[in-house]
């Protein structure tokens, strides 16, 4: 994992007879948005299928993120380039507001910050229509079943996410953000 993050945590998972079951990275960026200093933090993810649904990425990613509320000052927001429904419904469950959201406006300071972040990130834009659709380069792969599970899914998240980011089968992610406050 390269990074160019100012603090990177990585938790590597091993599974049965000691066989690689997956990793997460967990970065913080320092940043400056509305004039004042704030952190920036990002996650990625790569996990054997038999080995997705036990929470500890989660609980990992957790709790990294609070550590980096006790390491740095500031406002602290979450930035992802989610590839696939699921991790856009998951945290679609827990946080309030949510960038991008059904019914929910981007203010055009917080939405001009994302394409900046975006941009610094080397995210490409995929369709300048959806500047906050951008070119991740790898996919979650689902199984023929699965696929069909989310794109007839009734439920809001993944529905919104899906119509927003028409693509994620090709490695294309939707930009989300939420600031992160732990007495929320």
């Amino acid at each position: 994992v390269q990074s160019p993050a100012d603090k990177t945590r990585i938790r590597v998972s091993y599974g049965e007879g000691g066989e690689l079951a997956g990793y997460v990275a967990v970065h913080a960026f320092r940043r400056t948005f509305r004039g004042e200093q704030c952190t920036v933090t990002r996650a990625e993810a790569g996990l054997r299928r038999r080995y997705r649904g036990d929470g500890a990425m989660a609980t990992f990613v957790l709790s990294q993120l609070l550590k980096t509320q006790w390491d740095y000052e500031g406002a602290h927001y979450y930035l992802g380039c989610l590839v696939h429904p699921s991790s856009y419904a998951f945290i679609a469950r827990g946080v309030d507001p949510l960038w991008p959201a059904p019914g929910v406006e981007i203010p055009a300071d917080l939405h001009a910050f994302m394409l900046e972040l975006a941009d610094s990130f080397h995210l490409e834009v995929i369709d300048p229509a959806r500047p906050l659709v951008r070119r991740v380069g790898w996919i979650t792969r689902d199984t023929e079943v699965e696929r069909r599970y989310w794109q007839s899914t009734d439920h809001k998240a993944p529905r919104y996410f899906i119509e927003q980011n028409p693509g994620y089968g090709s490695g294309h992610g939707l930009l989300t953000l939420f600031q992160i406050d732990p007495a929320a």
